[in-house]
């Protein structure tokens, strides 16, 4: 498993680079906006819709990414914050409110849009940022460093459950290996960005701790279906929703916090 990870990684991560750096902001968009419709296939399907359902459901998220890219950014961002704190309650809670996701496709078809529209324009806008296609390598680099150190000292160290009933694989001394890695991914950030030490620090933080959330919320729809993975088109890691979970929650914060920092 661990050698179809790397597999599917190396061949990720050039055409993530090419998207990032090369692409228009029209061809940005519509890929990322294709990539984002591929997890929404997958997240309709486990919120329970038939095929001719789930389209239905991929049309509608294409029409909103369109309009979304009209309003101002914060219009989106800022309620997708109450969105994650209520999915941080149900990660808390779980499974307290197993019946009320059970019985209620709406809210399960909503959680999906909470999901994906901010994730859509927050992506756009880090890139239209200061730096540009650097500020969200830098995003990334935070993201997906912290996963494989959490992959890597949870497999070394790990001993006391994370989320047992969520996710068994997931330690503490995991979550500790991943904010090791964010720090030092902001420190380095510190010199390239020429922001404040505290500012990279509380980043690096907040981004790593709601990205791990993220991961849970989407092991906890995961748990509610009855699967192991969102998907199967990404060998070694999946589906796309697994790929993505963590920057679904991440991406947003992390706009936000851009956008106004000191």
């Amino acid at each position: 498993m661990l050698a179809q990870r790397i597999l599917t990684a190396l061949v990720l991560i050039p055409l993530v680079l090419w998207g990032v750096f090369a692409a228009t902001d029209f061809w940005f968009a519509s890929v990322l906006g294709i990539i984002l419709l591929l997890g929404a296939w997958e997240w309709a399907k486990m919120a329970g819709l038939n095929s001719i359902g789930s389209l239905l459901y991929l049309a509608l998220l294409a029409v909103l990414f369109y309009g979304a890219q009209f309003l101002p950014p914060v219009v989106i961002l800022s309620p997708a914050l109450l969105w994650w704190s209520v999915a941080i309650g149900l990660v808390i809670t779980y499974p307290k409110y197993h019946e009320f996701w059970q019985q209620s496709l709406a809210v399960r078809l909503f959680a999906g849009l909470g999901l994906l529209i901010p994730t859509f324009v927050a992506l756009i806008c880090i890139r239209d940022s200061g730096e540009g296609a650097w500020d969200l390598v830098y995003l990334m680099l935070l993201i997906w460093g912290a996963d494989s150190a959490a992959y890597f000292s949870g497999r070394r160290f790990g001993h006391r459950k994370l989320a047992p009933k969520l996710s068994p694989g997931k330690t503490w001394e995991g979550f500790i290996g991943a904010q090791l890695a964010g720090l030092f991914i902001a420190i380095w950030s510190v010199f390239y960005f020429e922001i404040s030490f505290w500012f990279a620090l509380v980043l690096a933080v907040t981004v790593v701790t709601i990205s791990v959330v993220g991961d849970l919320f989407e092991s906890l729809a995961k748990r509610e279906s009855g699967v192991k993975d969102s998907g199967h088109i990404l060998p070694g890691h999946g589906g796309v929703m697994d790929r993505i979970d963590s920057l679904t929650a991440a991406a947003p914060l992390f706009s936000l916090f851009w956008m106004y920092q000191p």
